[in-house]
């Protein structure tokens, strides 16, 4: 069993490390990948969530771009970062722009008369800053339960403030040069789709085939589009822990054998890769 997309308190997800590794033991996963929201994961890390045991985790990021031609969210997922210090100005500028960005939606509730502070939910938040989610833990904790939801934070709505996400150039080709491979997160998710042809003259190597909230019909694209390209599938349940937005029916996340074969031989030989 396979689930490469899964974030962590290091971002916008509600359990650590060592709770994640030990969700995915009890449930038999034998390859999970940590991808987090523009923040990368020691290898050091990750060996003390998992401390020997069967299962194998992939040091992964999922990083925030934008195809500003086009004028479109394009989130990429990176596996097995080799080079850290390639990435690390390309997310220090995401980073310092959804900090900012948090700044201004709490000024945005305090201007509407509800009672909360950046350092109110900043200890709600992980070491990775303060996402929309940890907000409205907050609201909710205080009793604004109807009041304010997750819509309210989407463009066009009254507490949407812009993130200036990485270009979608550069991120493939920070990702490629930092020895790792690109994957396209949840196009059916991003309406993404009419973009993959350019991503993939960029150097993308794969694309998501599973994601919650993908239709049979957005699998079917991604299968033939996979097949043109020659790209990896992969299948990822999108995790946040008690974030996540519906519960996740894992057992409907999973490739049909066949595609898990591939995937688990190519996982296997990139392992091999990074060992040497």
């Amino acid at each position: 069993m396979i689930d490469l997309q899964i974030h962590s308190k290091r971002s916008d997800g509600s359990y650590s490390l060592e709770a994640i590794a030990m969700l995915y033991i009890s449930m038999g996963y034998r390859y999970i990948g940590i991808t987090d929201h523009d923040r990368l994961i020691d290898f050091y890390e990750i060996q003390k969530a998992y401390k020997g045991s069967d299962i194998f985790i992939i040091p992964g990021v999922e990083i925030s771009a934008y195809d500003y031609e086009a004028k479109r969210k394009v989130h990429l997922l990176g596996y097995f970062i080799q080079d850290k210090s390639v990435l690390k100005d390309l997310l220090g500028k995401v980073t310092v722009s959804r900090r900012e960005v948090a700044r201004q939606m709490i000024e945005l509730l305090q201007k509407d008369g509800y009672p909360i502070s950046y350092a109110d939910v900043l200890h709600i938040a992980g070491t990775g800053g303060i996402y929309k989610q940890h907000i409205l833990h907050f609201l909710h904790q205080k009793g604004f339960t109807d009041e304010v939801t997750e819509e309210d934070f989407k463009e066009g709505n009254r507490y949407y403030c812009p993130i200036a996400y990485a270009d979608y150039k550069e991120a493939i080709a920070a990702i490629k040069e930092a020895g790792g491979i690109a994957v396209l997160a949840h196009p059916g998710e991003t309406k993404a789709f009419d973009l993959i042809p350019k991503l993939v003259e960029q150097g993308l190597d794969g694309i998501q085939l599973k994601h919650p909230s993908h239709t049979p019909q957005d699998e079917e694209l991604c299968k033939s589009i996979a097949k043109q390209y020659g790209l990896v599938k992969v299948a990822g349940s999108d995790n946040h822990g008690k974030y996540s937005s519906q519960q996740i029916d894992f057992k409907s996340l999973q490739l049909c054998p066949e595609e898990e074969a591939e995937l688990v031989a190519y996982l296997d030989e990139r392992i091999k890769m990074m060992n040497k």
